[in-house]
């Protein structure tokens, strides 16, 4: 299977629940695709005129075909997300955010990227955890092996991605 179609495939997955947008540009990084998920929790009191409170959950697949599978590049896209995340605007209602970086790559990965990717960890607090917190999981389909490799974060959202040897 070739990146695109792999990238198609996926795109198609998602879209039930996410809001898609391709050809993304964050910090200078273009990414193929990004999915968007905003679920909005809320508590009531008899009507919904009356809340309690309520909280909002954010998820982003930010997903990027590579041509490179030297561990630099990976680490430049990386970087560049989180860049942008020192600068993220929560709000009021804001309790986490799932950002998943995607790469699919159709060549054999060298060993020093599957390492970064296994052992790959970013959490962020947001005020100290009482505006919410943030984390990042890394996951790269190899189109090349049929495998996908994911860090312990992306090993919870995994079993959404399309198999690689369709």
């Amino acid at each position: 299977m070739d990146d695109y179609r792999y990238l198609e495939s996926l795109k198609l997955k998602l879209s039930r629940y996410f809001d898609i947008e391709d050809n993304f540009i964050l910090n200078e990084t273009t990414f193929d695709m990004k999915a968007k998920c905003t679920v909005v929790s809320e508590r009531y009191f008899f009507t919904k005129n009356n809340v309690i409170d309520s909280f909002n959950t954010y998820e982003y697949y930010l997903v990027k075909v590579m041509s490179s599978r030297h561990l630099e590049e990976f680490k430049n896209v990386v970087d560049n997300i989180l860049k942008a995340l020192e600068t993220y605007e929560i709000e009021d209602d804001h309790m986490r955010t799932v950002i998943n970086i995607v790469f699919i790559l159709s060549e054999h990965i060298e060993k020093d990227v599957e390492n970064y990717i296994n052992k790959f960890k970013y959490s962020k607090n947001f005020k100290f955890g009482l505006k919410g917190w943030a984390d990042i999981s890394l996951i790269l389909i190899n189109l090349h092996d049929n495998k996908i490799l994911a860090n312990k974060k992306g090993k919870e959202v995994i079993k959404v991605f399309p198999a690689t040897n369709l």
